[in-house]
Parts: structure tokens; sequence; C-alpha cells
């Protein structure tokens, strides 16, 4: 999932749904919701199982959380996105109390993933290609924008 240099650390918090985590800190200043949890909200294909987080400490997050280490391969229900560059910030779409990835980050995201995420990537594709207004910029930034 994501780039190769966005740092991705795995957890666990046995006994809890991924979605309680979510609630727990959807509001916490520097954390994105991207992979499945983000995409089930524009193209369902099946109920999330993985929460992906962009975070900008992700040793707070885990503290925050009360997150268990865990293996890469052993079944994590969390992974903490510690990104190399500040675009996954940008375009950030707020949710009630939680922030999203913008849906072109989300389906990115999800095509690179694991498991069914290529599939729920594709259907982000689709809700893109039926949607472009509701998501594509009308117009490229220039240098005379504010920021």
């Amino acid at each position: 999932m994501c780039s190769p240099r966005t740092r991705l650390l795995p957890f666990s918090r046995p006994g809890v749904p991924p979605r309680r985590a979510l609630e727990e800190r959807a509001d916490a200043d520097g954390v994105l919701v991207t992979g499945s949890f983000a995409a089930v909200r524009r193209a369902p294909v099946a109920a999330p199982a993985l929460l992906c987080l962009y975070c900008r400490d992700p040793a707070a997050i885990a503290q925050g959380l009360g997150l268990l280490p865990a293996d890469p391969g052993a079944g994590g229900n969390v992974v903490l996105l510690q990104p190399f560059d500040e675009v996954v910030w940008e375009r950030a779409d707020r949710d009630g109390e939680a922030a999203y990835a913008a849906i072109s980050q989300v389906a990115v995201d999800c095509l690179t993933g694991n498991g069914r995420m290529p599939a729920e990537g594709e259907a982000v594709l689709g809700w893109m290609g039926e949607h472009e207004d509701e998501w594509r910029a009308g117009r490229l930034p220039t240098k005379s924008d504010p920021e």
C-alpha cells in the first residue's frame, strides 16, 4: 500500500474493532483516513476490516489508541502510515469528526494495497468516473492563487 517511501507501521488492538478506533481518534489533528474505511464512503465493496491512517505522529496516535505492534504479515487491524510527502494532506475531505484523504489518494492507496483493497480501488475509480464534478478541481492552481 502507498509509496515504498511511506513508513508503514502495522498494529493490532485485540478485542476492539477498527471502526471503534476510528471513532476514538477521528478528530485528532494530523490524522487522515485512507484505504478501505475511506473507500466505503463512496464505493462500498465489502465491510472494511483494516483501518489505515496517515499520521504526522504515529507514536502518539498508537499510544492514544492503545495499539500493540504487530508483525507485517500477522493480521494487524490498524496500519499507521507516515507519509514521506505532504501531498497526502492536500484536498482532504472532512466528514463529521473524521478527516479523509482525497478520493484520488484513496484510490491509489487501495489499488496498491493487499487483499480486497485493489477491488475497492477499482470501485473508487468507477465512482470517480461517474462523479467527476464532486472531486475534480475545476482548474490547476497557479502561482498567483492565494495559499
